[in-house]
Formats: structure tokens, C-alpha cells, sequence
């Protein structure tokens, strides 16, 4: 079954990667080409609690190196796409623009 990428998707790959002005189909090769390398997660407490605050949709996650795509299970659609600043230690948790650095205390 062929992957579906959603506007959304493309656009967040967009936003995480530099110089991408290509065109859709382009922009959709590169996005399927990364998929292609990624492995399905494991879930975590961390994975858990988000799917429970997203309502439990049937979603699977994989991830390739920072990146994390979220597919839907049902269709086979990327429905986001996120670079993961802490990927490497672990967790479920991706560090959105919109909230600030926590200070040290």
C-alpha cells in the first residue's frame, strides 16, 4: 500500500528542512525516501500518554534518526512529520517551536 502525505505533512517537512522549495511530487519523493529507512517505535509510557491525549487514533509511529512520522493505520497517510531534538535519549516527546526553554532552576 502506497503512503499518502498529507498538505500538513509536506508543509512540516518543509518547515524542518532547509532550501526545500521543490515542487509537491519532489518534496513527496524525498519524504518517502526518508520513510523508507525508518522503523516502527516501540511504545512508551511517553508514546502512551500521547495517544491517549490524542484521542487514541490508530496511528502508528516510526522514526529515522531525528525525524518521527505519524501514520495513520486505517489509510496508510502521513498525517505529521517532526524532527525530535532529544532523540537520542529516548522517550516519546518532541520539542514543539511554540513552547519556550525551561529555565534552570
Amino acid at each position: 500500500m502506497e503512503l499518502i502525505i498529507t498538505h500538513h505533512a509536506r508543509e512540516k517537512y518543509r518547515e524542518i528542512c532547509d532550501n526545500c522549495n521543490d515542487s509537491d511530487e519532489r518534496t513527496d519523493a524525498k519524504i518517502k525516501g526518508i520513510f523508507s529507512k525508518s522503523k516502527r517505535e516501540k511504545l512508551t509510557p511517553e508514546l502512551i500518554i500521547r495517544m491517549m491525549n490524542n484521542g487514541f487514533e490508530d496511528v502508528s509511529y516510526y522514526r529515522y534518526e531525528r525525524f518521527r512520522f505519524v501514520v495513520s493505520n486505517k489509510e496508510n497517510v502521513l498525517l505529521t512529520f517532526e524532527k525530535d531534538s532529544f532523540y537520542d535519549k529516548g522517550g516519546g516527546f518532541i520539542r514543539k517551536k511554540s513552547l519556550p526553554d525551561r529555565k534552570k532552576r
